[in-house]
């Protein structure tokens, strides 16, 4: 069924919280809409190009929750305009392609609009039935607007402030998790003297981090692991290559077989949200189909999640519950504390990933 929108960020957030990110992504912006009619005016009239609410009008704004294929919208706005009755249905994605009953427009749905609220939409103007397709950092940017006439240009430092309008925070809170999610709004903080001086260190930090990697994918004790090529992402900032897949007892009981690699990474990301350094890990990643960490990996009296506990292995989850790793991570500072060349520091790294991974395929299952 239907659900009206949260009425707190906090009950956006806590509703499916193992579900998909788009489903996440509806409620806080059905939450947002809800929250601050400026931006649902927004919405409607200028991103999705309908008829605005009369004067006075009341937005009703619905989301599905979690209904699998039933071929329900994401999100439903109703309103009264100057003409009559409203109806705009909105569907949220971040990488998913449309459905086949997405694609045929919601085929007995009265409706006055239907848009798409996606990190490129460029992706889906083909859909033949979306009249609109809307950014995710459109909004972000719309929020910034509306949040900057309430606070001036510093309005994010202002809004930590406990004598600040409470919206202010709201705003805060919603943009700040947006941009942690993987839809195009990564940081909306202005450029200043530290991100110009980063920006002109970027190449030659890359070429040495890249220079280092290949020197441990080509130590002789990683070669005999059968590593596969060198993969890169996120513009050239994170490089990993996987393994030839060792027979390890404990891994029989993950519900899908798991993938073996070594990292390097500019923080541990879903392993340690906190964590900020540039590490190096070894471990494998893995693919639940229920979407929670295998018991055998976490339970307290689980010999093989003690075991890995001892390695120093930290194990986390994507946002959407789709993937999730188990690896040790080793800060890049430990590495440059070891001084000597390059090739000594990579020497060094690939040693200590093998034994890593040598260690961990000792563990047994009771």
């Amino acid at each position: 069924m239907t659900r009206p929108a949260a009425q707190t960020l906090l009950e956006a957030l806590e509703r499916d919280r193992f579900a998909r990110c788009e489903d996440r992504l509806t409620e806080v912006l059905a939450c947002a809409l809800w929250t601050l009619p400026e931006l649902a005016h927004w919405f409607i009239s200028d991103a999705a190009g309908a008829s605005p609410p009369s004067p006075g009008a009341i937005v009703k704004i619905r989301t599905q929750g979690l209904l699998g294929g039933r071929g329900q919208p994401d999100m439903e706005i109703t309103y009264r305009s100057v003409s009559g009755p409203a109806c705009i249905l909105s569907e949220q994605k971040v990488d998913a392609d449309l459905t086949d009953y997405q694609l045929a427009g919601y085929p007995g749905w009265a409706r006055d609009k239907l848009v798409v609220v996606a990190p490129d939409i460029e992706k889906y103007r083909l859909a033949p039935h979306f009249d609109s397709h809307i950014s995710w950092l459109g909004i972000a940017q719309e929020m910034h607007r509306i949040a900057a006439r309430r606070g001036q240009s510093a309005w994010r430092e202002k809004a930590l402030l406990p004598e600040e309008p409470s919206v202010l925070r709201f705003l805060h809170e919603v943009l700040s998790f947006i941009e942690r999610q993987d839809v195009g709004v990564s940081n909306m903080d202005p450029i200043d003297g530290k991100v110009i001086d980063a920006y002109r260190r970027v190449e030659p930090v890359r070429e040495t981090l890249v220079t280092f990697i290949r020197m441990i994918h080509a130590d002789e004790r990683i070669t005999a692991l059968q590593p596969t090529a060198i993969g890169s992402a996120k513009h050239e900032t994170c490089w990993w290559f996987s393994l030839e897949r060792p027979d390890w007892p404990f891994l029989q009981s993950l519900d899908r077989d798991p993938g073996f690699e070594i990292c390097l990474q500019p923080e541990a990301d879903f392993l340690d949200e906190e964590g900020t350094e540039p590490i190096l890990s070894a471990g494998f990643s893995f693919h639940p189909a229920n979407g929670t960490v295998p018991e055998v990996l976490v339970a307290r009296d689980s010999v093989v999640a003690s075991a890995l506990k001892d390695l120093g292995a930290k194990v986390g989850m994507r946002e959407n519950r789709k993937q999730g790793k188990c690896a040790v991570p080793l800060p890049l500072s430990h590495i440059a504390a070891t001084g000597g060349t390059l090739v000594n520091q990579a020497h060094h790294a690939a040693g200590w990933a093998v034994d890593v991974l040598l260690r961990m395929s000792r563990i047994s299952s009771p």
